[in-house]
């Protein structure tokens, strides 16, 4: 622990030594892809809810899950996702652990894409299953472990966080079907943002029906704070009794989703706010590439800029800061050790003046940097 803490301390500047007043810069290092935390809707949903329920049954899950606030949160989504029912958890991180703890049976293959979500890897570490990595994004590798393992729980993202890009869902989807198997797909950045009322990646490629387990947090495009597995509504009644990290947790609060319903509905109703973020993201890759930063394989509103080094990571931070932009950086647990990412999240109230700005701020940076521009990691 004291090495790790002294290798993050000597990183300059810190990567998280962000400022206190952000007004002045472009934010480009949140998940609030939407821009709905701040909606005068949202808060007011938020505060009459309070106001009415304070803040519900502090209970767990199987006593103070059931108000009118996280019902009608539940039903939209369900419709929005083509699921049977939604369950609700406190975060995002919970849904995936609890749900695979819940589900898997003792020496079950789990089969986790090797960029999957630290929860889902969390969630098979703790789980009676056997966790075995698969390449990321790779149909192929994915049918080669199962044709040695047999069937099992196959964990994917749908849009993966640090680098942006897709999975190819549709082919996941046979291979796992072929080998009676069954799909986590996490959608944690894509809901809200891509498909049919941002019903997500599986809506979107028109699979939803066919992927057992959907999970997410509610952190992304709608700004809030909690996560949530849809599946069919049996599943959401046994999750409500057996998923240990919910039933020792107290229940998601009737304000929180009263937020979230409020933002929901504000992402249905106003879905060129998705659409013009994804423009704004393919825009800053096009002037990210003219002044030849790399940014594969990112197609998404995560746009990366990947180092072989984690110390010329922070650099790059710094010098964005120096030049008015805020981006997030990833070191190690979050990639691979020793080497870093920048990550811009675009969002829906950037413009194409500020997308200029970041490209020739960064442009700038790679050039104090030593002029190592496009620099990749992996």
């Amino acid at each position: 622990m004291r090495d790790y803490m002294s290798r993050v301390d000597s990183f300059k500047p810190y990567p998280f030594d962000l400022p206190e007043h952000h007004e002045a810069y472009i934010g480009l290092h949140l998940n609030d892809y939407l821009r709905l935390s701040a909606r005068p809707e949202v808060i007011a949903a938020k505060y009459e809810s309070l106001r009415v329920s304070g803040n519900g049954n502090m209970a767990s899950v199987i006593y103070g899950g059931a108000c009118q606030e996280n019902n009608d949160l539940r039903a939209l989504m369900s419709d929005v996702m083509g699921a049977g029912d939604v369950f609700l958890t406190v975060s995002g991180y919970t849904a995936n652990l609890g749900l695979i703890e819940s589900v898997v049976e003792a020496g079950m293959p789990i089969y986790l894409d090797e960029r999957a979500h630290a929860s889902m890897w969390d969630g098979a570490k703790f789980s009676s299953g056997r966790p075995i990595a698969f390449r990321h994004n790779d149909p192929s590798s994915l049918a080669e472990e199962m044709a040695s393992y047999g069937p099992g729980l196959v964990c994917i993202d749908t849009c993966y966080s640090v680098h942006g890009d897709f999975s190819p869902l549709r082919e996941i989807v046979e291979i796992v079907e072929s080998n009676d198997s069954v799909l986590l797909a996490d959608e944690a950045h894509a809901f809200g943002m891509i498909g049919e009322r941002g019903g997500g990646l599986a809506v979107q490629e028109g699979v939803a029906d066919r992927v057992h387990f959907r999970t997410g947090s509610f952190s992304k495009a709608l700004g809030g704070h909690g996560g949530w597995v849809a599946a069919e509504k049996q599943v959401a009644w046994f999750l409500t009794h057996r998923s240990r990290s919910s039933v020792f947790s107290s229940a998601v609060l009737p304000d929180v989703s009263a937020g979230h319903l409020a933002a929901l509905r504000i992402a249905v109703a106003e879905q060129h706010r998705a659409k013009h973020c994804l423009a704004m993201a393919a825009l800053l890759r096009t002037e990210l590439a003219a002044h030849g930063i790399e940014t594969r394989p990112s197609q998404s509103q995560i746009v990366p800029i990947a180092f072989a080094l984690e110390t010329d990571a922070c650099t790059f931070f710094g010098g964005m800061r120096d030049r008015g932009v805020l981006t997030s950086i990833f070191v190690a647990p979050g990639v691979d050790e020793g080497t870093g990412v920048a990550r811009l999240s675009c969002h829906a109230e950037l413009t194409p003046a500020q997308v200029m700005k970041v490209a020739e701020a960064a442009e700038q940076s790679m050039a104090v940097m030593g002029n190592q521009r496009g620099r990749r990691a992996i």
